[in-house]
């Protein structure tokens, strides 16, 4: 929302088919694409700038959406949002792809709700989120 309102973009494309398990729960059985786009519009970007793809479980297959995108609407520059803790995996899976389509990327990390960088190894959810990442990064690598 911040990036938008300082004007870095006309329109936010908000991917993902997943349903968080504890909204779930709660009743609010949304994809995080439509709840991306409820938080965006609560932060006062308009809803006509947001479109949302309910598609994508993973990175890769988010890359894959986006880049489908971007191809067929002639986008010749896209910038990535995604947590902090997100931005060296999600580089390393859309550089290459989009580079072969000529399309200039920018991977912006965002602040996580609840992850820290600073002293991650002293929280228990803020290392169990580092480690994962870890070995998601490494998974990435042996299969893609």
């Amino acid at each position: 929302a911040k990036l938008f309102q300082k004007g870095y973009a006309e329109k936010i494309i908000c991917t993902g088919k997943n349903i968080p398990a504890k909204l779930a729960k709660l009743g609010y059985p949304y994809p995080e694409s439509e709840i991306t786009k409820i938080n965006l519009i609560r932060h006062k970007v308009p809803e006509n700038a947001i479109e949302t793809i309910v598609e994508g479980t993973s990175t890769i297959e988010e890359s894959d959406i986006i880049l489908d995108y971007c191809v067929k609407n002639k986008i010749k520059s896209v910038m990535i949002v995604t947590t902090q803790v997100h931005t060296r995996r999600v580089k390393n899976v859309f550089e290459n792809k989009f580079k072969d389509q000529n399309i200039h990327i920018n991977i912006q990390g965002s602040p996580h709700s609840y992850y820290s960088m600073d002293n991650w190894w002293k929280n228990e959810n803020n290392f169990e989120m580092v480690t994962g990442e870890i070995a998601k990064t490494f998974y990435y690598f042996l299969k893609y």
